[in-house]
């Protein structure tokens, strides 16, 4: 890890600003979601990236179905799913 020489304080309200030059490197825009995680006396911070309504999984490849985010594996989980209940309730 590299010091970038950037040193900001804790405000009054718990606040950190994120330096104008990490936002713009990562695309960070006003109004982005970030994930915070802790890694023993690190704070990670990144932008949220949100994952598959099913299965969680951050594949790079959803289907936007019905306002959520759904993965292509579970797409084709789900189609099986109901090929296999439709060929049972037509026997």
């Amino acid at each position: 890890m590299k010091s970038t020489g950037i040193v900001r304080k804790i405000d009054n309200l718990g606040r950190y600003v994120i330096a104008k030059e990490f936002r713009t490197a990562l695309g960070i825009e006003i109004h982005d979601a970030l994930e915070c995680y802790v890694d023993g006396d690190k704070i990670i911070i990144k932008k949220h990236q949100p994952g598959c309504y099913v299965c969680d999984s951050e594949e790079e490849k959803f289907i936007h179905l019905y306002g959520r985010n759904i993965c292509e594996k579970c797409i084709q989980e789900i189609s099986d799913a109901a090929e296999k209940i439709t060929a049972e309730v037509i026997k």
